[in-house]
């Protein structure tokens, strides 16, 4: 336990995402590798990060999710194979740090951020940050 965190030790995937809070998936893009990860699994209030692209995630499953964010809504339109299905998407980060869209709403949704890698996500994560520092009179002019 370390700065009020506890990890533990699951035997499964399945009971991991079962007793989580927030859920990071960064799995190696090994071809063949069939999908594994269920977002049924997720608890109400949770938060899903894909940071695989998110192939280790049972496409169909995904519905299971209140809202899904993605990087770019529409780079993520425009391409052949895309991180979940159009209607299942709801914003993306522009729309969070512009504040066109909402983030959480109540402490039972369950939540997905899926991660294509776009250097716009660093940008869009540091100015969100960085307001939530100031806002908290945590932030030092530089």
């Amino acid at each position: 336990e370390h700065l009020g965190l506890k990890a533990v030790i699951a035997q499964t995937a399945q009971a991991a995402m079962e007793a989580a809070d927030i859920m990071v998936s960064a799995v190696t893009m090994t071809p063949g590798l069939p999908p594994f990860i269920n977002a049924d699994w997720m608890r109400p209030g949770s938060l899903a990060i894909g940071t695989d692209m998110p192939t280790s995630w049972i496409h169909h499953k995904m519905k299971s999710f209140d809202r899904i964010y993605v990087d770019d809504s529409a780079q993520e339109a425009a391409l052949s194979s895309p991180l979940a299905r159009d209607r299942l998407i709801f914003a993306d980060l522009a729309d969070l740090v512009l504040g066109t869209k909402p983030g959480r709403t109540n402490d039972q949704e369950r939540l997905a951020f899926m991660f294509r890698g776009l250097s716009l996500a660093d940008l869009a994560l540091a100015s969100l940050g960085y307001k939530k520092a100031r806002d908290a009179g945590l932030a030092a002019a530089i």
